[in-house]
This record gives C-alpha cells, structure tokens and sequence, in this order.
C-alpha cells in the first residue's frame, strides 16, 4: 500500500528540480533522443520521496522494510528511475504533439518558482539546486497535465468518453449530505446502557420528523451542527453541504460506508437512516453525476481515471527513444548520499 502511494506521489509530480553548482560531478543522469535529464530532477525525486515516507509514518530509514522483498531505498530507486522515463518520455511526446506553453503560462510558472525558491532556499541551497530548476520542474509539471488532456481529451488518440467517466464516478464515489449524529459522550467515549438507548431514540425520532414533515433536513442538520459550534445559515440548502465519500473513507463509520456501496438500487434525494456503534446517520445521497460534473472535473478526473495507464504509456514510450542512464551518475546520487546532505 505505502509502495503504491510513493510511487503514485512521484508519478503524479513527475518532477523535479535540476542540480546546479556540483562541482565535478556528473550535471545529468540520463540522455535521451533530443535531450537530458538533470542530475537534480533524479535528487530531488528520491528526496521528496523520502520526506513524504518520514512524515507519513515517522520512521526515516532507509533500510526500513516496505515489502517482504524490498527496502524504502529499493522502493525509492525503482519509483524514481520510473518517474526519469516518464520526465523523458513527457518531453519527447509534447514535441511530437506540438504541445507548447503559452508566455502567460510560463510568466506564471516563473513567478510560482520565484515564491518557491525563496521560502525554500536554504533547502534548496544545501542541495545545490538553483532557481532556473524550479522553473523547469513547473513547466515539466503543466506540459504534463496538457499531454494528458491531448490524449485523453475530447478528439484525443485515446479519449475518454463521457459514458465512461460517469462509470467511473459511480463506482468510485457516493455524494451525499450527513447529520452525523454522535452516540457519545463530550469526552468522546461511547455511550452505553440507557444513555445509548435514548440516544438512539432521540436521533430515530428526528429522521421520522423529517420523514413526516413535520421537520426539514436542514432544520436538523442546522441544530445538530449547532450544538458542535459550526454555524449553518437558515436559508442553507442540503446540497450546499454535500461531500464525496469513498470507499475507503475514515470519516464515518465503516460499516456506515460499506453501505453506501453496497449492491442495490439507490434511493436519491430522500432521507435515509443508518444506525452504526458510535453514530447515527441521518443522510440523502444524490446522483454523482448530475450538472455535468465529470466535465466539470475535467482533466482532473481524466488524471485520476487514467494516471496509471499515462505512466505505463509513458514508461513504453521511453523504450523507443534511446534513454541511456549513467549508472555512476546513479549511484552518486543515490538517496543515502542525498538524505542528510
């Protein structure tokens, strides 16, 4: 799991930075058909990440396991010298697609950098990197996002189309608007006994108060999100409150989310009830869907849908242009010479 995410945080940057004021040593670690990389874009990819390992779990070894077979050093090899081809490869296809940033972009992509620099210019300093490489790592970034769209955008050599987004969009996310509830107490601890039972009772008369009409569902949602301090407007509407949920989501209950994705017709636009241990949900689904919201989403959704097949046609792409890397420049950039540097 920790392995997917380094790698889907380094495919998603496809960065980085390149190495200035390095003496010697080698100024890039691969050549391509065209171009380079910079020793830095392969620095700076390791070190990223290794920083998003050591905040996501507090550890900072590299010989810590993350696989049976591999170590965090082995992962950050493999992850990077896969995001060097994609780098390489995003390079190659932008200029056989005539893909090119337009003065605004890049007088936008220059002043981002500029600001990056400067609240980051010790690190930056300590790693050898200069301004002209934070430059590059954003115009690698948007050249990334528009070859994404070339592709799979509307007219695109592989476009996706509008019946397999919204596919995508309901499997993938329930949009509903939810009173949680809270079968606890102020400390937090769950309630047991009578006071759990008329908690329970409390909250089941407010759904059939709303199923009756004799209350809305914002009348509710106001005072039961009053009572925690967060104020609601009293001419709010439930959809102004609605979030996405996943499968995956930690924000209630599992069970809770288990059934939002349950098999079954769903029910939108109408209360609905569902009693877990610590909670009880008051809550309406609505269609994911609806307002165009795939096209709304554009090519962040195309990203999401399609990240990994972008990185393997990326990676087989990188097999047809004569990508040579510098082994030595490899291994004096390795992450153990980087990490406390």
């Amino acid at each position: 799991m920790l392995k997917r995410t380094l790698a889907c945080v380094s495919a998603m940057a496809l960065l980085l930075l390149s190495l200035t004021g390095c003496g010697n040593k080698p100024a890039n670690i691969a050549t391509f058909d065209g171009g380079e990389i910079p020793a830095g874009v392969y620095i700076l990819n390791e070190y990223n990440q290794y920083v998003n390992f050591m905040n996501y779990t507090g550890q900072s070894s590299l010989s810590t396991k993350i696989t049976e077979e591999e170590t965090l050093e082995e992962v950050i090899l493999s992850d990077a010298l896969l995001s060097m081809k994609n780098y390489a490869a995003v390079e190659t296809e932008c200029k056989r697609l005539g893909i090119e940033l337009s003065e605004e972009e890049l007088n936008g992509i220059k002043g981002e950098a500029k600001k990056l620099y400067s609240d980051n210019k010790e690190l930056y300093e300590g790693k050898g990197i200069g301004l002209s490489s934070v430059e590059k790592t954003g115009i690698s970034n948007t050249l990334s996002m528009k070859l994404l769209d070339k592709l799979y955008g509307e007219g695109g050599e592989m476009e996706v189309s509008l019946e397999e987004k919204n596919k995508f969009l309901n499997d993938t996310y329930r949009k509903a608007v939810v009173i949680d509830i809270a079968l606890r107490d102020e400390e937090g601890n769950l309630l047991e006994g009578d006071k759990k039972e008329e908690a329970k009772k409390n909250a089941k008369a407010e759904f059939e108060a709303i199923a009756n009409g004799e209350k809305s569902f914002m009348e509710v949602f106001k005072d039961v999100n009053g009572k925690r301090g967060v104020e609601v407007p009293s001419d709010a509407e439930a959809k102004t409150y609605t979030t996405l949920i996943t499968a995956e989501d930690t924000r209630f209950a599992h069970d809770f989310v288990v059934n939002l994705f349950s098999d079954g017709e769903k029910t939108y636009d109408k209360p609905e009830i569902y009693e877990a241990e610590g909670s009880t949900y008051i809550y309406m689904l609505y269609d994911v869907t609806e307002n165009n919201f795939a096209e709304i989403l554009g090519s962040n959704l195309i990203f999401e849908m399609k990240q990994k097949d972008f990185s393997d046609y990326l990676t087989k792409k990188s097999e047809e242009i004569n990508l040579v890397f510098d082994e030595g420049a490899l291994k004096t950039y390795g992450i153990k010479n980087i990490a406390d540097r």
